[in-house]
Protein backbone atom coordinates (compact mmCIF):
# COMPACT_ATOMS: atom_id res chain seq x y z
CA UNK A 1 0.00 0.00 0.00
CA UNK A 2 1.37 3.42 -1.03
CA UNK A 3 -0.39 6.43 0.69
CA UNK A 4 0.32 10.10 -0.18
CA UNK A 5 -1.10 13.58 0.73
CA UNK A 6 -1.08 16.35 -1.85
CA UNK A 7 -0.98 19.71 -0.04
CA UNK A 8 -2.98 22.58 -1.65
CA UNK A 9 -1.04 25.29 0.30
CA UNK A 10 -4.00 27.34 1.60
CA UNK A 11 -5.91 26.88 4.81
CA UNK A 12 -9.12 27.51 2.88
CA UNK A 13 -8.40 24.49 0.63
CA UNK A 14 -8.49 20.85 1.60
CA UNK A 15 -5.41 18.77 0.90
CA UNK A 16 -5.81 15.72 -1.38
CA UNK A 17 -5.27 12.21 0.04
CA UNK A 18 -3.90 9.58 -2.46
CA UNK A 19 -3.39 5.83 -2.14
CA UNK A 20 -2.19 3.03 -4.47
CA UNK A 21 -0.77 -0.51 -4.47
CA UNK A 22 2.55 -1.38 -6.11
CA UNK A 23 2.62 -4.69 -8.01
CA UNK A 24 5.56 -6.70 -9.37
CA UNK A 25 5.53 -7.04 -13.17
CA UNK A 26 4.72 -10.46 -14.68
CA UNK A 27 7.58 -12.93 -15.20
CA UNK A 28 7.54 -16.15 -17.19
CA UNK A 29 9.04 -19.61 -16.67
CA UNK A 30 8.66 -22.29 -19.39
CA UNK A 31 9.54 -25.89 -18.44
CA UNK A 32 10.99 -27.60 -20.41
CA UNK A 33 12.04 -25.41 -23.30
CA UNK A 34 12.90 -28.37 -25.55
CA UNK A 35 11.24 -31.76 -26.15
CA UNK A 36 12.74 -34.79 -27.91
CA UNK A 37 10.03 -37.23 -29.01
CA UNK A 38 12.54 -39.81 -30.23
CA UNK A 39 11.53 -42.17 -33.05
CA UNK A 40 7.85 -42.71 -33.81
CA UNK A 41 6.42 -44.99 -36.51
CA UNK A 42 4.33 -43.36 -39.21
CA UNK A 43 0.68 -43.91 -38.31
CA UNK A 44 1.46 -43.77 -34.57
CA UNK A 45 1.85 -40.80 -32.23
CA UNK A 46 3.50 -39.71 -28.99
CA UNK A 47 2.46 -36.98 -26.53
CA UNK A 48 4.55 -34.76 -24.27
CA UNK A 49 3.90 -31.64 -22.17
CA UNK A 50 5.43 -28.33 -21.15
CA UNK A 51 4.32 -25.74 -18.59
CA UNK A 52 4.04 -21.93 -18.74
CA UNK A 53 4.00 -20.24 -15.30
CA UNK A 54 3.65 -16.60 -14.22
CA UNK A 55 6.40 -16.40 -11.59
CA UNK A 56 5.97 -12.62 -11.15
CA UNK A 57 2.90 -10.43 -10.58
CA UNK A 58 0.29 -8.77 -12.70
CA UNK A 59 -1.11 -10.75 -15.60
CA UNK A 60 0.89 -12.77 -18.10
CA UNK A 61 -0.85 -13.31 -21.43
CA UNK A 62 -0.24 -14.65 -24.90
CA UNK A 63 -1.30 -17.37 -27.31
CA UNK A 64 0.27 -20.82 -27.70
CA UNK A 65 0.52 -21.84 -31.36
CA UNK A 66 2.38 -24.04 -33.86
CA UNK A 67 2.46 -24.37 -37.65
CA UNK A 68 4.11 -27.77 -38.18
CA UNK A 69 2.60 -30.54 -40.30
CA UNK A 70 3.73 -33.37 -37.97
CA UNK A 71 2.71 -31.76 -34.66
CA UNK A 72 -0.53 -30.82 -32.96
CA UNK A 73 -1.54 -29.02 -29.75
CA UNK A 74 -3.82 -31.52 -28.02
CA UNK A 75 -4.59 -29.22 -25.07
CA UNK A 76 -3.49 -25.81 -23.79
CA UNK A 77 -3.26 -24.22 -27.23
CA UNK A 78 -4.65 -20.77 -28.08
CA UNK A 79 -4.95 -17.58 -25.96
CA UNK A 80 -4.18 -17.62 -22.23
CA UNK A 81 -3.97 -15.21 -19.27
CA UNK A 82 -2.15 -16.17 -16.09
CA UNK A 83 -2.35 -14.28 -12.80
CA UNK A 84 0.58 -14.35 -10.37
CA UNK A 85 1.52 -17.99 -9.57
CA UNK A 86 -0.84 -19.52 -12.13
CA UNK A 87 0.31 -22.15 -14.65
CA UNK A 88 -0.78 -23.53 -18.01
CA UNK A 89 0.02 -27.11 -19.08
CA UNK A 90 0.30 -27.60 -22.84
CA UNK A 91 0.15 -31.10 -24.43
CA UNK A 92 1.98 -31.51 -27.72
CA UNK A 93 1.48 -34.53 -30.00
CA UNK A 94 4.07 -35.74 -32.50
CA UNK A 95 2.43 -37.74 -35.29
CA UNK A 96 4.83 -38.07 -38.24
CA UNK A 97 3.35 -38.11 -41.74
CA UNK A 98 6.60 -39.18 -43.41
CA UNK A 99 10.03 -40.50 -42.46
CA UNK A 100 12.93 -38.31 -41.38
CA UNK A 101 13.81 -35.71 -38.73
CA UNK A 102 10.89 -33.38 -37.93
CA UNK A 103 11.74 -30.11 -36.07
CA UNK A 104 9.08 -27.72 -34.76
CA UNK A 105 8.90 -24.55 -32.64
CA UNK A 106 5.92 -24.09 -30.33
CA UNK A 107 5.38 -20.34 -29.89
CA UNK A 108 4.31 -19.21 -26.41
CA UNK A 109 3.09 -15.81 -27.62
CA UNK A 110 4.72 -13.51 -25.06
CA UNK A 111 8.14 -11.88 -25.27
CA UNK A 112 8.72 -12.78 -21.61
CA UNK A 113 8.30 -16.51 -22.36
CA UNK A 114 10.74 -18.78 -24.17
CA UNK A 115 9.37 -20.72 -27.12
CA UNK A 116 9.58 -24.53 -27.00
CA UNK A 117 11.80 -26.38 -29.48
CA UNK A 118 10.54 -29.86 -30.48
CA UNK A 119 12.19 -32.59 -32.49
CA UNK A 120 11.20 -36.12 -33.50
CA UNK A 121 12.03 -38.74 -36.10
CA UNK A 122 9.39 -40.29 -38.34
CA UNK A 123 9.98 -43.95 -39.13
CA UNK A 124 8.36 -46.11 -41.83
CA UNK A 125 6.09 -48.84 -40.41
CA UNK A 126 7.21 -52.46 -40.66
CA UNK A 127 6.45 -54.42 -43.83
CA UNK A 128 6.80 -58.16 -44.36
CA UNK A 129 8.04 -60.30 -47.23
CA UNK A 130 7.83 -64.10 -46.93
CA UNK A 131 9.76 -66.14 -49.53
CA UNK A 132 8.54 -68.62 -50.64
CA UNK A 133 4.94 -68.76 -49.42
CA UNK A 134 4.50 -72.40 -50.44
CA UNK A 135 6.77 -75.45 -50.21
CA UNK A 136 6.31 -78.79 -52.00
CA UNK A 137 8.37 -81.52 -50.32
CA UNK A 138 7.45 -84.07 -52.95
CA UNK A 139 7.37 -87.77 -51.96
CA UNK A 140 9.23 -88.88 -48.83
CA UNK A 141 9.47 -92.45 -47.51
CA UNK A 142 8.05 -93.10 -44.05
CA UNK A 143 10.94 -93.16 -41.60
CA UNK A 144 12.87 -90.59 -43.68
CA UNK A 145 12.68 -86.80 -43.75
CA UNK A 146 13.31 -83.80 -45.98
CA UNK A 147 14.13 -80.22 -44.98
CA UNK A 148 13.32 -76.94 -46.71
CA UNK A 149 13.48 -73.28 -45.75
CA UNK A 150 11.59 -70.03 -46.08
CA UNK A 151 12.57 -66.47 -45.14
CA UNK A 152 10.71 -63.72 -43.28
CA UNK A 153 12.10 -60.22 -43.90
CA UNK A 154 11.17 -56.80 -42.53
CA UNK A 155 11.20 -54.75 -45.74
CA UNK A 156 9.88 -51.63 -43.98
CA UNK A 157 10.91 -49.82 -40.79
CA UNK A 158 10.13 -50.15 -37.12
CA UNK A 159 10.03 -53.64 -35.65
CA UNK A 160 8.27 -56.66 -37.13
CA UNK A 161 7.36 -59.36 -34.64
CA UNK A 162 5.42 -62.57 -34.28
CA UNK A 163 5.73 -66.28 -33.56
CA UNK A 164 6.43 -68.97 -36.14
CA UNK A 165 4.43 -72.11 -35.31
CA UNK A 166 2.85 -75.24 -36.73
CA UNK A 167 0.54 -77.97 -35.43
CA UNK A 168 0.94 -80.72 -38.01
CA UNK A 169 1.82 -84.33 -37.13
CA UNK A 170 4.16 -84.85 -40.09
CA UNK A 171 6.08 -81.55 -39.89
CA UNK A 172 8.51 -79.91 -37.50
CA UNK A 173 10.28 -76.56 -37.21
CA UNK A 174 13.98 -77.44 -36.99
CA UNK A 175 15.16 -73.84 -36.64
CA UNK A 176 13.60 -70.38 -36.64
CA UNK A 177 10.45 -71.46 -34.80
CA UNK A 178 8.97 -69.53 -31.88
CA UNK A 179 8.93 -65.76 -31.17
CA UNK A 180 10.92 -63.33 -33.34
CA UNK A 181 11.52 -59.59 -33.69
CA UNK A 182 13.04 -58.11 -36.85
CA UNK A 183 14.35 -54.56 -37.19
CA UNK A 184 14.30 -52.82 -40.58
CA UNK A 185 16.11 -54.95 -43.16
CA UNK A 186 16.56 -57.96 -40.87
CA UNK A 187 15.60 -61.49 -41.92
CA UNK A 188 14.72 -64.80 -40.26
CA UNK A 189 15.36 -68.14 -41.99
CA UNK A 190 12.99 -70.91 -40.90
CA UNK A 191 13.82 -74.57 -41.54
CA UNK A 192 10.86 -76.92 -41.91
CA UNK A 193 11.19 -80.73 -41.81
CA UNK A 194 8.68 -83.05 -43.48
CA UNK A 195 8.79 -86.48 -41.81
CA UNK A 196 5.69 -88.49 -42.76
CA UNK A 197 4.29 -90.85 -40.15
CA UNK A 198 1.95 -92.55 -42.61
CA UNK A 199 1.31 -92.72 -46.34
CA UNK A 200 -0.73 -90.17 -48.29
CA UNK A 201 -0.84 -86.45 -48.99
CA UNK A 202 0.13 -84.34 -45.95
CA UNK A 203 -0.79 -80.63 -46.05
CA UNK A 204 0.35 -78.16 -43.40
CA UNK A 205 0.22 -74.41 -42.82
CA UNK A 206 3.19 -72.77 -41.08
CA UNK A 207 1.89 -69.69 -39.27
CA UNK A 208 4.18 -66.65 -39.32
CA UNK A 209 2.34 -64.96 -36.45
CA UNK A 210 1.91 -61.44 -37.89
CA UNK A 211 -0.96 -60.15 -40.00
CA UNK A 212 1.59 -58.38 -42.22
CA UNK A 213 3.22 -61.70 -43.11
CA UNK A 214 1.80 -64.44 -45.33
CA UNK A 215 1.62 -67.91 -43.82
CA UNK A 216 3.50 -70.69 -45.60
CA UNK A 217 1.57 -73.55 -47.20
CA UNK A 218 3.39 -76.89 -47.17
CA UNK A 219 2.54 -80.16 -48.84
CA UNK A 220 4.23 -83.53 -49.07
CA UNK A 221 3.40 -87.15 -49.78
CA UNK A 222 4.23 -89.95 -47.37
CA UNK A 223 5.28 -93.20 -49.05
CA UNK A 224 5.46 -96.64 -47.49
CA UNK A 225 8.94 -98.19 -47.72
CA UNK A 226 9.27 -101.04 -50.18
CA UNK A 227 8.38 -104.36 -48.57
CA UNK A 228 6.90 -102.77 -45.42
CA UNK A 229 3.24 -103.35 -44.58
CA UNK A 230 1.31 -100.27 -43.53
CA UNK A 231 -0.38 -101.98 -40.59
CA UNK A 232 2.83 -103.42 -39.09
CA UNK A 233 5.94 -101.27 -39.28
CA UNK A 234 9.23 -103.08 -39.61
CA UNK A 235 11.63 -100.19 -39.03
CA UNK A 236 13.47 -99.01 -35.96
CA UNK A 237 12.57 -95.32 -35.91
CA UNK A 238 12.12 -92.38 -33.55
CA UNK A 239 9.85 -89.61 -34.81
CA UNK A 240 9.68 -85.92 -33.95
CA UNK A 241 7.52 -85.18 -30.92
CA UNK A 242 4.25 -83.34 -31.43
CA UNK A 243 3.59 -80.59 -30.71
CA UNK A 244 7.02 -78.99 -30.65
CA UNK A 245 7.58 -76.52 -29.02
CA UNK A 246 5.06 -77.66 -26.39
CA UNK A 247 3.47 -76.76 -23.05
CA UNK A 248 2.86 -78.74 -20.96
CA UNK A 249 2.38 -82.10 -22.77
CA UNK A 250 3.81 -83.64 -25.91
CA UNK A 251 3.62 -87.04 -27.61
CA UNK A 252 6.61 -89.08 -28.77
CA UNK A 253 6.09 -91.74 -31.44
CA UNK A 254 8.51 -94.58 -32.21
CA UNK A 255 8.48 -97.93 -33.99
CA UNK A 256 10.29 -101.20 -33.34
CA UNK A 257 11.32 -103.73 -35.96
CA UNK A 258 11.67 -106.62 -33.47
CA UNK A 259 10.87 -107.70 -29.94
CA UNK A 260 13.50 -106.27 -27.62
CA UNK A 261 14.31 -104.50 -24.36
CA UNK A 262 13.54 -100.79 -24.94
CA UNK A 263 14.20 -97.56 -23.07
CA UNK A 264 12.90 -94.07 -23.86
CA UNK A 265 14.54 -91.37 -21.71
CA UNK A 266 14.37 -87.56 -21.50
CA UNK A 267 17.65 -85.66 -20.91
CA UNK A 268 18.33 -81.97 -20.31
CA UNK A 269 20.82 -80.01 -22.40
CA UNK A 270 23.66 -80.91 -20.00
CA UNK A 271 22.99 -84.64 -20.45
CA UNK A 272 21.31 -85.17 -17.07
CA UNK A 273 18.59 -87.83 -17.03
CA UNK A 274 15.25 -86.10 -16.36
CA UNK A 275 12.52 -88.67 -16.96
CA UNK A 276 12.33 -92.34 -17.95
CA UNK A 277 9.21 -92.88 -20.04
CA UNK A 278 9.88 -96.49 -21.07
CA UNK A 279 12.13 -99.19 -19.64
CA UNK A 280 10.72 -102.61 -20.48
CA UNK A 281 10.60 -105.36 -23.04
CA UNK A 282 8.36 -104.49 -25.98
CA UNK A 283 7.13 -106.29 -29.07
CA UNK A 284 7.52 -105.17 -32.66
CA UNK A 285 5.15 -102.35 -33.59
CA UNK A 286 4.33 -98.63 -33.43
CA UNK A 287 4.10 -96.86 -30.05
CA UNK A 288 3.28 -93.40 -28.68
CA UNK A 289 4.35 -92.10 -25.26
CA UNK A 290 3.30 -88.85 -23.58
CA UNK A 291 5.60 -86.56 -21.58
CA UNK A 292 3.99 -84.04 -19.22
CA UNK A 293 7.14 -81.91 -18.70
CA UNK A 294 7.79 -83.42 -15.26
CA UNK A 295 10.84 -85.22 -13.90
CA UNK A 296 10.95 -88.66 -12.30
CA UNK A 297 9.79 -87.14 -8.99
CA UNK A 298 6.77 -85.48 -10.56
CA UNK A 299 8.20 -81.98 -10.40
CA UNK A 300 7.64 -79.58 -13.33
CA UNK A 301 10.81 -78.82 -15.29
CA UNK A 302 11.79 -75.38 -16.60
CA UNK A 303 11.52 -74.11 -20.17
CA UNK A 304 14.36 -75.05 -22.45
CA UNK A 305 15.82 -77.56 -24.88
CA UNK A 306 15.63 -81.25 -24.00
CA UNK A 307 16.58 -84.48 -25.76
CA UNK A 308 14.71 -87.78 -25.93
CA UNK A 309 16.62 -90.98 -26.63
CA UNK A 310 15.36 -94.38 -27.79
CA UNK A 311 17.55 -97.42 -27.12
CA UNK A 312 16.97 -100.98 -28.29
CA UNK A 313 19.77 -103.56 -27.97
CA UNK A 314 22.88 -101.82 -29.33
CA UNK A 315 20.95 -99.20 -31.33
CA UNK A 316 20.30 -95.59 -30.23
CA UNK A 317 18.25 -92.77 -31.74
CA UNK A 318 18.09 -89.22 -30.30
CA UNK A 319 15.97 -86.17 -31.08
CA UNK A 320 15.51 -82.68 -29.66
CA UNK A 321 12.36 -81.13 -28.20
CA UNK A 322 11.58 -77.67 -26.82
CA UNK A 323 9.48 -76.77 -23.78
CA UNK A 324 8.09 -73.21 -23.76
CA UNK A 325 6.14 -72.33 -20.63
Amino acid sequence: MKPCTIETGDALCSDVSCTGVGEDPPACAVTPTSIDFGTVTIGSSKDSIFTIKNTGGGTLGGSVSEACADYDLVSGGGPYTLAAGESLVVTVRFEPLSSGVKPCTIETGDALCSDVSCTGVGEDPPACAVTPTSIDFGTVTIGSSKDSTFTIKNTGGGTLGGTVSESCDDYDLISGGGPYTLAAGESLVVTVRFEPLSSGVKPCTIETGDTLCSDVSCTGVGETPTGVETDQPHVFALYQNHPNPFNPTTWIRFSLDRDSMVSLVIYDISGKRIRTLVNRRMTEGMYTEMWDARDNRGRPVVSGIYFYQLKSENRTLTRKLILLR
